[in-house]
């Protein structure tokens, strides 16, 4: 997981990609994993029960990936290339709220069952960084909330941040919450088994889904896991997300729709745009995406921004994808953007504007510009744009 502004390691993706494995050969093993378990059930008894939150007997472990911010907004078709893969739950974090519903609004739309986690800050008021999320997430059939344990204590010793821990699982209510954390965390800094009867999530990078390994990481008192994170910022489908096997009461609210047909001739005119009438902090990347078109294989993405009273030429983008992330060159102004999809038989005709603020633009334009503004000057030369 990232905290903000923190990286993560490199180092499970280059495993991966060193071993010559796919995401095929993934879900193969996550396949055994799960069989495993189920064995392993027999022997030594359900997951851990913990306090108030306990398991509901439907619980089931399940491949399932965690996102944050940083994996910023996601696309139909790559949570469909995600289902496709094997996996069937997603756990959204709340860094952004903005992010968080897009994400979670995303993955219940194409039929994933869903989680949520909140990365504790030690200096910060523990009751209010819960409830804030809870707030939100109450919209959402959630199966469980994660508390977040990794940031770095500063001075805090293992009493008091077992006070803090006492006091955002509290704040849970009758939510059922767990925490999340790792070994090379919980051993310095955890307050020892003080927390031993709650659901645990842990991160242990070591390329392997099954939960069986818990028997050589354990720590913290812990009988048994919750879930594992096994492997850790890696690019599944296209997203950076961290992969695991996890036990989860969550029952998605629909089914896994069916690909729509491609129709002959041209395709249709892509509608969802997002994101539109929001503002975007300026440290992040800005990512326009749509609804994927059925027979489209490829996209134009036009891009203009608003200075000195008009709309202006930004760039144009023609991605494969129904989705483009760059970088915006100027802060403090207003964009919007319009897509159109094609194929061999032509293109559709173009979406309607749909428009954001990267930070807060003092140049305001009207509500309901003019679709054709006459172009003023030339697209900027200098724009880094950040590929997907």
């Amino acid at each position: 997981m990232l905290a903000d502004g923190w990286p993560q390691t490199r180092t499970a993706r280059d495993l991966l990609q060193r071993r010559g494995m796919t995401y095929r050969s993934i879900l193969s093993t996550f396949a055994a994993a799960t069989l495993s378990l189920a064995g392993c059930a027999a022997d030594t008894g359900a997951p851990p029960t913990g306090r108030a939150h306990a398991p509901a007997e439907r619980e089931r472990p399940v491949y399932a990936v965690d996102i944050s911010v940083w994996s910023g907004p996601i696309t139909d078709d790559e949570v469909d290339c995600w289902w496709d893969d094997g996996v069937r739950h997603v756990i959204v974090g709340m860094q952004d709220t903005r992010i968080a519903r897009q994400q979670l609004d995303m993955a219940l739309a194409r039929g994933m069952s869903v989680d949520a986690y909140v990365y504790l800050y030690w200096d910060g008021d523990m009751r209010a960084q819960v409830e804030d999320a809870l707030r939100v997430l109450d919209e959402y059939p959630i199966g469980r909330v994660w508390l977040d344990a990794e940031e770095h204590p500063g001075g805090l010793g293992r009493a008091a941040i077992g006070d803090r821990l006492d006091q955002a699982l509290d704040a849970c209510g009758d939510v059922p919450c767990g925490i999340y954390t790792a070994a090379w965390w919980w051993n310095p800094f955890g307050p020892n088994d003080r927390f031993a009867d709650v659901p645990l999530w842990y991160a242990h990078y070591d390329d392997d889904p099954l939960m069986s390994t818990w028997g050589h990481q354990s720590f913290g008192g812990w009988t048994e896991p919750w879930g594992k994170q096994w492997m850790g910022d890696i690019y599944v489908c296209g997203i950076d997300v961290d992969q695991n096997t996890i036990y989860t009461a969550a029952e998605p609210t629909r089914a896994h729709p069916e690909p729509e047909p491609a129709p002959a001739g041209a395709p249709r005119t892509p509608t969802g745009l997002y994101p539109d009438g929001v503002s975007i902090r300026p440290w992040q990347d800005a990512r326009p995406l749509w609804s994927d078109v059925p027979g489209a294989t490829e996209y134009e993405l036009e891009i203009e921004h608003y200075a000195s009273g008009r709309w202006r030429p930004y760039w144009t983008y023609h991605p494969t994808d129904n989705a483009r992330r760059f970088s915006p060159i100027y802060d403090d102004r207003a964009y919007r953007f319009r897509a159109r999809a094609g194929n061999g038989a032509g293109w559709s005709e173009w979406s309607d504007w749909a428009r954001f603020d990267f930070g807060a633009p003092a140049d305001a334009p009207p509500l309901e510009p003019p679709a054709d503004d006459p172009p003023t000057d030339d697209p900027p030369a200098d724009d880094p744009p950040a590929d997907d």
